[in-house]
């Protein structure tokens, strides 16, 4: 067979594969349309689990009930059906002409403790919300805070108890926490081996592992070559029969560009470069199949 032929075979082939991939879609939506039509014919109610997941998902997001919002400067984070948060109207140009987009854009209203002599709001919320799972409770806000000794936390880590939609009903929960796992980025660190792998292994525990499967990235951070070699030989594979997907890539590590400070902002500012492209990224190593 000649080259011409082969490229015209595949590309038959993913012609194929698309044409079988429209269809099935196009089926599933008549099936859909089938059950509401007969509903309606029974005079069933109109639930909300009835209705269709787009317009379920498009709720949830207009509720804000999923939805959390993280501030810039010390990571605080507020769920979007809080009081504390509000849409801010924000104009940008487009393309460099004289054309300006104007767009809302939340704005977390708490005391952030990390501004110093500007101290205020935390204000407009990052784009990316990235949660820790097993902060300890002596880590402090940031090296140069002074009053981290007398401000609490309030980065709220996650845990199956945390939304308060997931007390509904059980279809609720199992729809919304599915959503919530796979919407944020999760990390935890590793600079003492024991007490913080077995942090990490007691938020897997907590969310199950339907919701551990859930999740499209979850981090590691560390400090030292040897954290590295323990989650190789100790975690990963643990980690992997608890649901997280490590075949797929979905957990890496990464290391700390500040080692010998491990503050709250050095650990979130390294995560914050690695999802920038800097031209001194931090040091990273996906995990795979071949380390369980």
């Amino acid at each position: 067979m000649t080259t011409s032929n082969m490229q015209g075979a595949d590309l038959y082939a993913r012609d194929l594969r698309a044409f079988e991939e429209q269809r099935a879609e196009m089926l599933l939506q008549v099936r859909r349309l089938d059950t509401r039509i007969e509903r309606l014919q029974r005079n069933e109610p109109i639930t909300f689990m009835s209705l269709p997941a787009e317009l379920r998902n498009r709720i949830y997001d207009l509720s804000g009930c999923i939805k959390l919002y993280q501030c810039r400067v010390c990571s605080t984070t507020v769920f979007g059906d809080s009081n504390r948060v509000t849409h801010q109207q924000l104009s940008a140009k487009i393309d460099g002409t004289s054309i300006r987009k104007r767009y809302s854009w939340p704005w977390i209203d708490i005391w952030c403790c990390k501004r110093g002599k500007r101290a205020g709001d935390c204000g407009h919320a990052h784009r990316i919300t990235i949660l820790w799972i097993n902060r300890q409770e002596e880590v402090i806000p940031h090296h140069r805070c002074k009053c981290s000794g007398n401000i609490p936390h309030q980065q709220r880590i996650s845990d199956s108890s945390q939304l308060a939609i997931a007390q509904v009903s059980r279809s609720v929960r199992l729809e919304t926490l599915g959503i919530y796992y796979a919407s944020y980025e999760f990390f935890g660190t590793m600079f003492e081996p024991s007490r913080d792998r077995a942090g990490i292994m007691k938020w897997l525990k907590a969310i199950g592992p339907e919701n551990a499967a859930q999740i499209t990235s979850f981090r590691i951070v560390y400090s030292r070559k040897q954290n590295l070699r323990f989650m190789k030989q100790k975690m990963i594979g643990k980690m992997r029969e608890m649901g997280l997907r490590i075949d797929e890539g979905v957990v890496e590590a990464v290391r700390l560009k500040a080692p010998y400070c491990r503050c709250e902002w050095c650990v979130m500012q390294t995560l914050r470069e690695k999802n920038r492209d800097t031209t001194n990224p931090p040091q990273t190593y996906k995990f795979c199949a071949y380390d369980c």
